[in-house]
């Protein structure tokens, strides 16, 4: 969507693939230089026109995303794994996994840092919310 000053919408777009692959609205994450953005556990990357381009993996189970700041790294958060994976773009070769002490579901990336927001294990009698942080 394109808003005016007013708030009223402009110009709306619709995806021309109507649920062939995964988004998800709770996790969206641009590209660094607003080309493309990232959605969804599988990680299904669209450019800015809505044209699909790939999947980080289609069964994955990711959380969150976060960038280097070219967008040639895209750091992956796995919370059944209590992990986070660095993948080169477009190649999607996984370079590195920095494991969690705590699972992560959100993740920002803060120069040669990435922090991250995580909880404690679900189940237990209270849930903690935690921030880590993970140098790269």
């Amino acid at each position: 969507y394109k808003f005016g000053q007013m708030g009223d919408v402009l110009e709306a777009r619709n995806d021309i693939y109507h649920g062939d692959y995964p988004m998800d609205p709770g996790i969206v994450r641009s590209f660094p230089d607003g080309s493309k953005f990232i959605t969804s556990k599988s990680g299904s990357i669209f450019d800015k026109s809505l044209l699909f381009d790939r999947y980080i993996d289609l069964y994955a189970d990711n959380a969150d995303f976060a960038f280097n700041n070219n967008g040639s790294i895209i750091y992956a958060a796995k919370p059944e794994s209590k992990r986070i994976d660095a993948i080169e773009y477009p190649s999607l070769s996984k370079v590195k996994s920095y494991n969690t002490k705590w699972i992560p579901f959100k993740i920002f990336r803060n120069g040669t840092t990435i922090v991250k927001a995580g909880m404690s294990t679900p189940g237990d009698q209270y849930t903690y919310f935690l921030v880590e942080k993970i140098e790269l």
